[in-house]
């Protein structure tokens, strides 16, 4: 038992360094510290006060937004009638979205009828989008327990921003079957989109039919459809579902399957999955037989033999669909039914994937069906199996690899199999890349440069035969090589939270000049190394499939330009596009994917965006928190996906579809070892630069938070900085540059470097 003189000194230390609020929470709310005056709120929120509302409303005119945002969530608890009118203010007026919502959220707990009365008539008054937004917040924190007065006519509104809160307030408060459907009928993208979107986790089976009828319809947006399906794909394997998936066409059937194939893999989950997709594979329609393939590449290994059947199809881009699955579902197991197809198969671009499924580690017995692929009358073929042979990652892939770079006429076979020999990671496939260095075609010999780099890991040697035979000379044939799959750091170095700079180091990053898009001015205030170079200069400047390749808007290439490109991404390079590039570049070279959507007249639009994936790793960072990226669309090319099945759209708008009649902004697929991205924005002429109706400081301020993912933390460091960072849109756009597509970019780049791409 401690001494009493000991206990009492113990008790008066404590009462000496407890904080402000311990002793007097008003003190503690004035503190010069943010954080003190945080952990004052979170005291006054969990243990009360009897002046817990007064202290709590004396701080909503803090300068710190987070000071006011913790005060007015603390007023749902500890508020009363007092705070109801400043609450409702704040709802609406509040410079910062997330504000206005706690400030929504906590004023209808205090009083539901009298909160929601003050934020429907708020809707009436000239801050009508803030407003509609605030009573949809306040609404969703109900859970539908309250009345809301009729806003019917309010749906009709000009402001798409408007009907779709309106269609979220009501369907929170009447959720009902017979309501939705009324909603869903509306020949209106925004309420439609917010109808879907709102229900997500509230549906029941009900809820089912006018769903299955709007997609059953032919005229329904991408935006709108996706969440249609969404919503289906969750409540598919409830009781009472199957009519309404039968109902579906096959096509619609087969995005359901594929959908509900995420985690977790239930049995009865796959089981229906397997039955859609089954049903989609034996219609007539074939984009719904290539998109059954999507949904039996999830289900795995098991579906194999379907695979192959699909593989047989009549039309060649169900072959090739088909042809990627099985090297993703089990390539081993199905290598010589591979074989067989590469030698069969009719279309030259079905034959290039099944050359490009055949680069695997372990299937090293395919090398000789890779070395005649070779010589196949298509020059793609040719090139996606030597880049294979490379990832066979043996030996016996040297000699057949280093015969083609001596004795091919055509340079992007040479290319390639210079390619291919920096894949080995075996000492002997280094004296032929030597070799290569005195290739007759730069783009050879820089091949070869960039894969000597790369294994050695020296920068400082130069691209000349006799520089590397002099390093190899002199202890270098005595270097052992770890393949990329058993390197463990790679896959940390490169994982999500990594700096840009760390990225990015040592990356080749080659920017196509243009007109509109200026991707290098982002690149240099991040500190990240690029070149440049412009149309028809491409082959002279040099491109291999160890770089990434960013075609800025316009995009405008030659011939000879798009002709490399080709071969870059077939070998296994990376190409961005952005707004123009979508027609000019990316479309130019692989045509039948996606496509420029057909507009009225030019897209000139700020649209607010949205994630199509819960889990897509090319998109974490990219929405953080509630944050909802504004694309500014200058004379934008907005994408159509042609073959659903291959493209995968990671970033939608409901404003853009509302307007342009579709609004798919960013999408990505695969091209033999290679990938294309394509985003319908700029990637620099974003954010506070032409923020839309952003004049003052504080609406810079609220706009980087709201719509470009500052947090609070990094806004006072901004504030604190003393360079008055937000006086003009000018000086704030260079120094709080708009990340949001970069970071998709870059979710890419770190993909691939780590080897998940």
């Amino acid at each position: 038992m401690k001494p009493l003189h000991l206990l009492c000194a113990l008790a008066l230390s404590a009462m000496t360094t407890a904080p402000p609020w311990a002793q007097n929470p008003a003190d503690g709310l004035r503190a010069a510290q943010v954080e003190e005056r945080l952990a004052a709120i979170g005291n006054l929120e969990e243990l009360g006060h009897e002046n817990a509302e007064d202290l709590l409303l004396s701080v909503l005119d803090d300068d710190d937004w987070e000071v006011v945002e913790r005060a007015a969530q603390a007023l749902g608890r500890r508020g009363g009638k007092d705070s109801i009118k400043v609450l409702a203010g704040l709802a609406v007026d509040a410079p910062l979205r997330r504000v206005r919502h706690a400030a929504a959220r906590s004023l209808v707990k205090i009083d539901p009828e009298q909160g929601l009365e003050r934020l429907l008539k708020a809707v009436k008054g000239k801050r009508i989008v803030e407003a509609a937004e605030a009573l949809a917040a306040g609404m969703e924190a109900l859970e539908g327990e309250a009345e809301l007065g009729k806003t019917s006519k309010l749906l009709e509104n000009d402001e798409g921003d408007v009907r779709a809160a309106l269609a979220r307030a009501e369907l929170l408060v009447d959720p009902s079957p017979a309501h939705f459907a009324d909603l869903l009928a509306r020949d209106d993208v925004r309420v439609r989109a917010a109808a879907l979107e709102t229900l997500r986790g509230r549906a029941t089976v009900a809820h089912l039919e006018p769903v299955a009828k709007l997609l059953a319809g032919g005229d329904v947006t991408d935006v709108v459809a996706r969440r249609a399906v969404a919503l289906m794909a969750d409540l598919a394997t409830d009781t009472g579902a199957r009519p309404h998936l039968d109902a579906l066409p096959p096509a619609r059937a087969a995005e359901v399957a594929a959908l509900i194939l995420y985690e977790p893999l239930e049995a009865s989950r796959q089981k229906l999955a397997r039955e859609l997709a089954e049903r989609a594979a034996a219609a007539d329609d074939t984009g719904a037989r290539a998109l059954s393939i999507v949904a039996f590449e999830r289900l795995g290994e098991s579906e194999g033999e379907r695979l192959k059947s699909l593989a047989v199809d009549d039309e060649p881009r169900v072959r090739l669909r088909a042809a990627q699955a099985l090297g993703r579902v089990d390539a081993l197991a199905h290598r010589a039914f591979l074989v067989e197809r590469l030698v069969a198969e009719p279309d030259a671009g079905v034959r290039r994937e099944l050359a490009t499924t055949l680069g695997r580690r372990t299937l090293a017995v395919v090398l000789p069906a890779l070395v005649t692929a070779l010589d196949d009358a298509d020059w793609g073929v040719g090139a996606c199996a030597a880049v294979s042979i490379g990832k066979l990652a043996t030996v016996a892939s040297v000699e057949p690899l280093q015969r083609i770079r001596n004795e091919h006429e055509d340079w992007r076979l040479r290319a390639a199999a210079t390619v291919g020999l920096g894949l080995i990671h075996e000492p002997a496939a280094i004296p032929p890349l030597i070799a290569a260095l005195e290739d007759d075609d730069s783009i050879v010999a820089l091949c070869a440069h960039e894969a000597l780099r790369r294994l050695t890991k020296r920068i400082d040697v130069e691209a000349t035969r006799e520089a590397w035979q002099a390093w190899y000379d002199d202890g270098g044939s005595a270097m052992r090589f770890t393949h990329p799959e058993d390197d463990a750091e790679r896959r940390a170095k490169y994982g999500y939270g990594v700096p840009y700079g760390e990225i990015y180091r040592g990356l080749d990053v080659v920017v196509l000049e243009s007109r509109a898009d200026h991707i290098q001015e982002l690149l240099e205030r991040q500190h990240i190394a690029y070149r440049l170079t412009q149309s028809s200069r491409v082959r002279r400047d040099g491109l291999h499939p160890d770089a990434i390749f960013v075609a800025n808007c316009t995009g405008e290439i030659e011939a000879g330009d798009a002709e490399l490109l080709e071969w870059y991404v077939l070998c296994g390079g990376q190409l961005f596009g952005s707004c123009w590039a979508l027609t000019e570049t990316v479309a130019r070279v692989f045509p039948g994917v996606i496509a420029k959507v057909d507009t009225r007249s030019e897209v000139l639009d700020d649209v607010e965006s949205f994630p199509c994936s819960d889990d897509s790793p090319f998109l974490k960072g990219v929405f953080p928190g509630d944050t909802r990226p504004i694309y500014h669309l200058e004379g934008a090319h907005l994408i159509r996906v042609l073959a659903p099945e291959r493209a995968e759209v990671l970033i939608d708008s409901p404003d853009a579809a509302d307007v342009w009649g579709e609004g798919n902004l960013a999408a990505w697929f695969r091209v033999g070892h290679g990938v294309v991205l394509d985003s319908s924005n700029h990637f620099d002429l974003q954010g506070l630069a032409v923020a839309p109706g952003v004049s003052k400081p504080d609406q810079r301020r609220a706009y980087a938070v709201d719509h470009m993912g500052i947090d609070y933390a990094r806004l006072r460091d901004l504030d604190a900085s003393g360079e008055d960072v937000w006086k003009n849109a000018a000086r704030a756009a260079r120094e709080v540059p708009d990340l949001s597509a970069f970071r998709f970019v870059t979710n890419f780049v770190a993909a691939r470097r780590s080897g998940d791409l």
